[in-house]
């Protein structure tokens, strides 16, 4: 069964709260009625770095362990099939 989502907005105590957990990445406790709850926080409107989370140092090690995968004969082929997918385009031939 599918329940629709409620937005509700936070008062300043819990506003900061959430963003202090969004920054740190750890969850964070809640507690209400004598139920104690573990909340992940994700912001829904501020999009992320793909690095968020990784060091410069670990990025440099990939990128030193990838790079020159890719053969120069295989780099042009693949090249050459971007270049003649782009010649042919996507629409159809009816379609300007």
């Amino acid at each position: 069964m599918d329940h629709p989502t409620e937005t509700y907005t936070a008062d300043a105590e819990l506003a900061a709260l959430l963003v202090s957990a969004r920054a740190s990445g750890k969850p964070i406790r809640v507690s209400a009625d004598g139920e104690t709850y573990e909340l992940q926080v994700k912001s829904l409107t501020r999009r992320s770095s793909p690095y968020a989370g990784y060091s410069a140092e670990q990025i440099r090690e990939v990128l030193d362990r990838t790079s020159g995968i890719i053969s120069d004969d295989e780099a042009e082929r693949m090249k050459r099939l971007i270049y003649d997918a782009r010649e042919q385009g996507t629409r159809p031939p009816d379609q300007p």
